[in-house]
């Protein structure tokens, strides 16, 4: 990681740009995706959140953003994180933050491009030991369950439920918005 943040040149061969603003032209030069791919990306996003039960018309500028992939001057920033128990670490939501303030930093640097941060999931992953667990309170909660070697997007979140109550009623405890993260947990895991 240190010898990344300091560009260090043994590296070159292995990092095709440095997050650096000046090295995206560069990227942008080199990126091109077809128009049916485009076509296909934002197809399966739509479909995505409609299997997710969310109705992305009622959100305008998650729609916005979805069909300004169809344009050409569109890229995207994109960050990945392995799934993990109830969002996993804070590391995730800075990987979130920082690809959309890179999106925003190259709008402003590329004015005639648009940028639009992604997150992905390795929901595929089926290495269901390192994500099965996380920590509350000085506590570990722990998904006990046999997987059978499923990808660990395909398990079955209601499986989880004695998990999600006591986290759940650890929340309301706390009172404010712990009654709603209380909800949203509930809601997103049963």
């Amino acid at each position: 990681v240190s010898d990344y943040i300091k560009k260090e040149p043994q590296l070159r061969s292995q990092v095709n740009a440095w997050l650096d603003a000046n090295e995206f032209e560069k990227l942008i030069s080199e990126k091109s995706f077809s128009e049916n791919n485009r076509k296909s990306l934002v197809s399966h996003l739509l479909n995505q959140y409609k299997i997710a039960g969310i109705e992305v018309e009622k959100q305008k500028p998650l729609v916005q953003q979805i069909n300004s992939l169809n344009d050409a001057n569109t890229f995207t920033v994109t960050t990945g994180h392995q799934l993990s128990l109830f969002g996993g670490t804070l590391f995730m939501a800075y990987k979130i933050l920082t690809a959309i303030k890179l999106a925003r930093d190259l709008k402003v640097k590329y004015p005639q491009h648009h940028f639009v941060p992604i997150l992905w999931l390795a929901s595929e992953d089926h290495d269901f030991e390192e994500i099965k667990g996380t920590f509350w309170q000085g506590k570990q909660l722990t998904w006990d369950l046999e997987t059978h070697e499923k990808a660990s997007g395909e398990i079955p979140t209601e499986s989880i439920s004695n998990i999600v109550k006591m986290l759940g009623a650890s929340l309301e405890q706390m009172g404010g918005i712990g009654h709603n993260l209380k909800q949203w947990i509930e809601d997103a895991y049963l």
